[in-house]
């Protein structure tokens, strides 16, 4: 069989076709939707790193970094009509942490739970034969703190979702409303925004090329929702951005996080003179990694 060469007029006329075409509009899937039955993996990765800074000394003082490391297979039990599990069962839990004082885990070996989110994300753990001892309390807010930033529970979906489809290399701005929002409810008062929030639909550069969704939340001044008495700020900053890989199934993707903090200011006491400096750099970095199993029977319901 022969082929016919192209002259040199006709391949320009090509390739001139090939850069003009318009490129594939993609619809972006944020929020997975689950169904009784489903199961995947989940690994997150929580990392905070606060540095107090003190301004009369010009040294930093001592501070803190924890890590939190959660590892669980993870069976939805009922979903609500939005495809939002309500209801979970965590099994073979693995919660390591690691400080300066020392590291260690949370669980034996095997351990398992069920995991029930209220319609406004209150999460509550019960554990037993049939689930019905609640988990102890402390130990319940520290896995509810690491699973309420599992990104298809936050404002994230809702925030970056751009309403419509858009194409490879296109960037839209994020509602400022559903930004502040998000930062308030971590504690977080935005007073000022630096650049616009936007997000940016790019394609992978390596072998699986999957869909990569980037974001960026800069804050030019920011304040602590219940800052303590008789402190002011007087400079402060904050950044909050990531990435979220999409694949072909919403349900298995991977998202990475990290909102870094600076705030500084003086402590002023009536009556008390003078007025102490005070400052504080913060990070916390979230990476979440969802793998999905396939259905398993879920009895009982």
């Amino acid at each position: 069989m022969t082929h016919a060469k192209l002259s040199p007029s006709r391949l320009v006329a090509l390739l001139a076709l090939a850069i003009a075409a318009p490129a594939r509009a993609e619809q972006v899937v944020l929020a997975p939707r689950y169904q009784p039955g489903d199961a995947y993996l989940l690994s997150l990765d929580v990392e905070t790193d606060t540095k107090p800074l003190s301004r009369r000394a010009g040294q930093r003082a001592t501070g803190e970094d924890v890590q939190l490391r959660y590892r669980a297979t993870v069976v939805v039990l009922e979903v609500d009509g939005e495809g939002r599990a309500r209801r979970e069962r965590h099994e073979q839990i693995q919660l390591r942490y690691e400080r300066a004082e020392g590291s260690g885990t949370l669980f034996r070996d095997g351990a398992g739970y069920e995991v029930h989110r209220s319609a406004d994300g209150d999460i509550r753990l019960f554990a037993g034969e049939r689930a019905e001892q609640r988990v102890d309390r402390e130990v319940e807010k520290i896995v509810a703190d690491l699973l309420e930033s599992q990104f298809e529970y936050t404002r994230l979906p809702a925030l970056l979702d751009p309403g419509r489809p858009v194409e490879v290399g296109e960037s839209w701005e994020l509602d400022p409303k559903l930004a502040r929002r998000l930062l308030g409810h971590r504690g977080l008062r935005v007073i000022e925004f630096g650049e616009p929030a936007t997000a940016r639909l790019e394609r992978d550069s390596g072998a699986d090329g999957v869909l990569v969704v980037r974001y960026g939340i800069p804050v030019s001044w920011i304040e602590l929702e219940r800052m303590p008495p008789d402190t002011r700020v007087a400079d402060s900053e904050a950044r909050l951005e990531g990435e979220l890989r999409l694949s072909g199934d919403p349900r298995g993707r991977s998202h990475s996080q990290t909102l870094a903090l600076r705030m500084n200011g003086v402590a002023v006491k009536s009556g008390v003179a003078p007025a102490s400096a005070w400052g504080v750099e913060t990070s916390r970095v979230i990476a979440q990694r969802t793998q999905v199993l396939g259905r398993t029977h879920v009895s009982g319901l």
